[in-house]
This record gives C-alpha cells, sequence and structure tokens, in this order.
C-alpha cells in the first residue's frame, strides 16, 4: 500500500501551525535528507508531495530505487543509483500523527504500509511494534457458497467472467468497454493494447460516471471539480443491468471474504486483500510473494493506474504489477476532486481511502441496475437507437430526448434537425434539435396528422400526432404537458399562470446543469424524466443555452397567434417548469410520449 497525497488545505495548515505553535520544532531543509535509506520502513518515514516529484531515493536492503510521484513511493524504472536529495517534512523527534499521515475516509493525508512495514502509531506517533497479517495467516481455501458464470456487454460483445460473493454478483474481470468523451476517457496501460486485453482499461472517474450520460444519466455531468448529485446506483460505464459500486458496497465485499476493519486504521481491512487477489501476476515484495489465493474468484489482478504528476499534458503509468484501485460511485464530500477508491497492493491488506478522479483506474461492476418502477427500453426500428423509457403517473414518456436525424429541407435550410453547434458528439448526448415542422413531420413522412404544420402556416393537426417519433409514440400536446408536471407534483403559480412550482427540479437532471450564480443548476430527477440542458439553435442558425436550458415541442398551437406553438421549458436558474409560446422556427427537443390502449 502507499501513501495519499496531502490535500493543499493540509499542507497550508501545517506551515501555518509550524510557523505559529508553541513548540521548538522546525521542517527540516531539504539536504538533510539521505541520498539512500536502509529499509522501506525508513523510507516510509518520508512524505511524498508535490515539492519532490521525480526525486528518487536508494533502498539498500532491496537495492532498489523509489520514485515519488506527488502521491506515494514506487518503485521507478530507473534503477540508476540516485544522487538526488529529499526533503523530509517532520523531523524523527517530532512525526506526524496517524490523524494527519494517514489514509482514511476522515483523512486526506499520506501513509505507508504493506505486510511487513511497521505503521506509524495513532497512540504515541512512534513506528508500532505490531505488524499486519502475512501471507501464511489461516485463509479460506475456496469458496463453498460461491457462483460463477458469464455476462456479454452487448454494446462490444466482450464477455466477462462472474462471480457471485455472499449476496452481490461481481465481475470477476476488470471492465475493457472504450469510453471515451471529452475529458472522460479511459486507457490502456502505457497506451499497449495488451495490457487492454489482460487487465481491462483504466477509466476516470469522469467515464467511471459515464458523465456524458449516455447509458443512463444517474452520474451525468459527474467529474473532477464538478459538483453533481449522483443518483445511486449509477450504471455509469457499466453494461445494462450492472453499476458501478458504492464505497458502501465495497465494503460488503470486504467483509464477505473475511476482511476485518482495523480498529485504529478504519481505512484498512486486514487479510482481505489476500482473499481478493489473483494467484499469480504481482511482484514479491520484501522477500514475499505479493499473490493471493484468490480464494473467491475474485481474481484482482495489479492493473496499475494513470496518473498526471506534472501537468495534464504527462500523463504516466505506475506500479503495473504491484497494486491495483477500484473505482466506486462515492464522492468525498469534502473534496470535489477526490473520490473513493478500493485498493489493494503487495501486502495483505485492502484499503479505502478518497484519490483524485482524474486518476485512471480499474473498474469492476456490480450486478443490479436497481432500476425505479416503470422504467424499460424501447427501439426506434428506423435507425436502431434505443431510448430508456419512464413511466410518471399513467403516462410513458421517453427518458432521453429524440435522436433521430430528420434532414428533409426547407425553403431556407437544406435540413430541419440539427445537432448542437453541428457537433454529432452533442447528438449523441443530448439528442437532436427540431424545426416544429420537422417535430410535427410536416410532409407526411410517417403519418398525415401533422401534415402541412410550419412556421407561419395554417393547420389543423389531427390528434395524437404522430410526428418525427417511432412507430407507436406520439408529439406530446399541450395538455399531455401539464398532466406530466401536475403527476410530478407541480402547482400552478396564480399570478404567473405559465409557470408551475417545483416541478422543473423534479424533472431535471441531477448532473450536467451549469451553475447560476452560486446556486447548483442541477435538478433532483425524482421520477426519471432526466430532462438534459440541450440548448436551442435560434432561426439565425445560432446555438445558445447549452448547459442552461431544456425545451421540448408540443403539437398544440397558441389559439392567440395560430402560428406559434407551445413549449415546454426548464431552466439552470429556477425551480418551476414553464409552459411558453413561442416562434416555431426556432429548433427544440424533442420527447415523445407512448400512445395510449
Amino acid at each position: 500500500m502507499h501513501k495519499k497525497l496531502l490535500t493543499k488545505t493540509l499542507l497550508l495548515s501545517a506551515t501555518f501551525f509550524a510557523a505559529c505553535g508553541n513548540d521548538n520544532s522546525t521542517i527540516p531543509s531539504s539536504n538533510e535528507l539521505p541520498n539512500e535509506v536502509a529499509d522501506m520502513n525508513e523510507l516510509g518515514t518520508y512524505n511524498c508531495d508535490f515539492g519532490i516529484i521525480g526525486r528518487k531515493v536508494y533502498v539498500k536492503d532491496i537495492a532498489l530505487n523509489y520514485e515519488c510521484d506527488g502521491d506515494h513511493w514506487f518503485k521507478s524504472y530507473d534503477q540508476v543509483k540516485s544522487s538526488s536529495s529529499l526533503q523530509k517534512p517532520e523531523s524523527s523527534s517530532n512525526a506526524a500523527s496517524s490523524s494527519s499521515v494517514n489514509k482514511s475516509p476522515s483523512s486526506s493525508s499520506n501513509k505507508q504500509s504493506s505486510s511487513s512495514i511497521k505503521p506509524i502509531s495513532s497512540s504515541n506517533n512512534a513506528q508500532s511494534s505490531s505488524s499486519i497479517a502475512s501471507s501464511s495467516s489461516t485463509a479460506p481455501v475456496g469458496c463453498q457458497t460461491c457462483e460463477y458464470g458469464t455476462l456479454t456487454d452487448e454494446r462490444d460483445g466482450q464477455t466477462y467472467k462472474t462471480v457471485k460473493i455472499g449476496d452481490q454478483v461481481w465481475m470477476a474481470e476488470n471492465l475493457n468497454y472504450n469510453y471515451d468523451w471529452g475529458s472522460a476517457k479511459s486507457f490502456c496501460y502505457e497506451d499497449k493494447s495488451t495490457n487492454c486485453n489482460q487487465y481491462g482499461r483504466l477509466y476516470t472517474w469522469s467515464a467511471v460516471m459515464d458523465s456524458a450520460g449516455l447509458f443512463s444519466t444517474n452520474g451525468m455531468g459527474c467529474g473532477n471539480k464538478k459538483e453533481c448529485s449522483p443518483k445511486y446506483p449509477i450504471q455509469g460505464v457499466c453494461p445494462e443491468g450492472w453499476h458501478v459500486p458504492s464505497k458502501e458496497e465495497l465494503v460488503t465485499l470486504l467483509e464477505a471474504v473475511g476482511g476485518v476493519q482495523n480498529k485504529d486504521k478504519d481505512w484498512q481491512w486486514e487479510n482481505s486483500g489476500l482473499m481478493l487477489k489473483s494467484t499469480s501476476e504481482w511482484e514479491s515484495y520484501l522477500q514475499q510473494s505479493g499473490n493471493g489465493t484468490d480464494a473467491f474468484g475474485f481474481s484482482a489482478l495489479p492493473a496499475g493506474y494513470w496518473a498526471y504528476p506534472l501537468d495534464l499534458g504527462n500523463r504516466k503509468s505506475y506500479l503495473m504489477g504491484e497494486e491495483t484501485k477500484f473505482a466506486s460511485s462515492t464522492q468525498d464530500d469534502r473534496s470535489n476532486d477526490h473520490a473513493f477508491f478500493m485498493t489493494l497492493g503487495t501486502d495483505n491488506l485492502a484499503e479505502m481511502y478518497s484519490s483524485s478522479k482524474t486518476d485512471a483506474n480499474s473498474i469492476r461492476c456490480l450486478k443490479g441496475e436497481g432500476k425505479l418502477i416503470g422504467t424499460g427500453k424501447m427501439k426506434d426500428e428506423r435507425d436502431g437507437q434505443v431510448y430508456r423509457t419512464i413511466k410518471i403517473g399513467n403516462q410513458v414518456w421517453m427518458a432521453q430526448n429524440l435522436n433521430y436525424a430528420y434532414k428533409e429541407p426547407t425553403a431556407t435550410e437544406d435540413s430541419s434537425s440539427f445537432c448542437y453547434e453541428g457537433n454529432p458528439a452533442n447528438c449523441t448526448i443530448f439528442g437532436r434539435l427540431y424545426l416544429w415542422s420537422a417535430a410535427m413531420d410536416s410532409i407526411g413522412k410517417f403519418s398525415t396528422n401533422g401534415k402541412g404544420c410550419g412556421y407561419g402556416a395554417s393547420c389543423a393537426p389531427s390528434y395524437p400526432v404522430r410526428g418525427v417519433c417511432p412507430q407507436g409514440w406520439h408529439m406530446p400536446n399541450r395538455d399531455e404537458i401539464v398532466t406530466l408536471l401536475e403527476t410530478v407534483g407541480g402547482k400552478q403559480n396564480e399570478g404567473s399562470n405559465w409557470q408551475w412550482d417545483n416541478a422543473g427540479t423534479n424533472l431535471k437532471s441531477n448532473g450536467g446543469w451549469d451553475k447560476f450564480n452560486l446556486d447548483n443548476g442541477n435538478g433532483t430527477d425524482e421520477f426519471g424524466f432526466s430532462a438534459i440542458p440541450a440548448g436551442i439553435r435560434e432561426y439565425t442558425g445560432k446555438y445558445f443555452d447549452l448547459g442552461e436550458e431544456f425545451n421540448i415541442m408540443t403539437s398544440s398551437l397558441s389559439k392567440k397567434t395560430g402560428s406559434d406553438s407551445y413549449y415546454l421549458s426548464l431552466s439552470n436558474h429556477v425551480s418551476y417548469a414553464s409552459i411558453y409560446s413561442g416562434s416555431s422556427v426556432d429548433a427544440h427537443s424533442v420527447r415523445c410520449i407512448m400512445d395510449g390502449e
């Protein structure tokens, strides 16, 4: 196991107390530290932080260089004996206590431990005489109640082994689905496909959570230094029917394999690392085998991880053969750039602590999607696209914006539906933006109920209007929108009768919305409608309000003008929902509603 990165807050606090405290301790200068240490115990007394990134120390008893990555010491790829000096932040007579140096859910500081390293005691700030259980400890041989199987990820056809441990069914191999959307990325270790084939891909936390909302909106908008309100369970990047485990679900796993939580260091579970690790691939550590017993068939491999130790343009790989980190869907509430991970190393421990969201780590998905009552799927036979659906009251709605490419030209446009700013990636995430003529299928391509309807045209639609919707679905009319707003708890405002108070918060997705001033623009997505801020395209051809506005068209015309259509509007800066009548020449999103029986 390895030392956790000190937060800037703790570093600043340490500096302040050193300067202003009443003791006589001083911070040693860098030239007080040796170029080499006797063993890993001694190395473990030196903090690895941003100030010494890239510096190396020679460990004499194992004849290896160890290098600082700003987070922990790792076996350096450069084994030329180092001549550099390192800075030791605490003197040996005044070592930091475990409350400021240990990896813990209640601490964001540094520590180092292994099966034979003496850990820092929380009681007297000295090296403890106790040692962590070694691989010779008694362990169950095989799992009599485990069940084994396979799953096939329909997205790419890859097949994974599975194992039931206790009441949980886990993937018994690391996920290898290629996720790449903006800053939400996945990688092969050292960019070698052979490593992906053996160890699976490594995912940034935004990719873990599916921040683009490709598969669900429960983790949409979650990423590094972003405030979001994930709605558990999170499918994230996992296959359909599976989800990213929460911190609590990972703890359940550790306990199910016989892990015993350390009372003094509550981020550690003794022996559980031994049970979960594979029987091969792990490097030896201090002349002891790093392999596990794999007693339950979880088969954790030392996949290593990607990190950005110096800058975002200098991604590096670390610790293949020595460490693996499994992502959880649980954020660290103390810091919006950290989330919790389960870490296994070459010792027998498992650790649960928060780490940077920008690092790329492994994923093991957990079976069960925790669907809301009434959720489902619908396939548009015209292009094969599949949409989530949700039953709200007596209505069944699409829970995603329509993305069917209706490209019939108009008198002034060569198409009548668009991707925001012409970027196909925006269509994948937010769906297409449709002129009202396209939404109504004015040429009668699929039905004649909305034929001839468009900007400035006089028409008499016959309800329900299928419009651009898939067969068996139709464009909602104004009354159907009102029913939706009332079902989700919206109350029509007496003074402003176009507003339904609170309905906006309940309909908006719980991620992906921009802040307004200091207020979070996200909703609660209480009913699974998952309204996402797709923006609009004005008649001028300019795009506006991505991240800020959600507008869906209806098939109803305003009685006042006879040419303007009604639409539902949600915004990042208000909690209510509005029904407006506006120009039918702008392009908005479409949500279809299922035909009644």
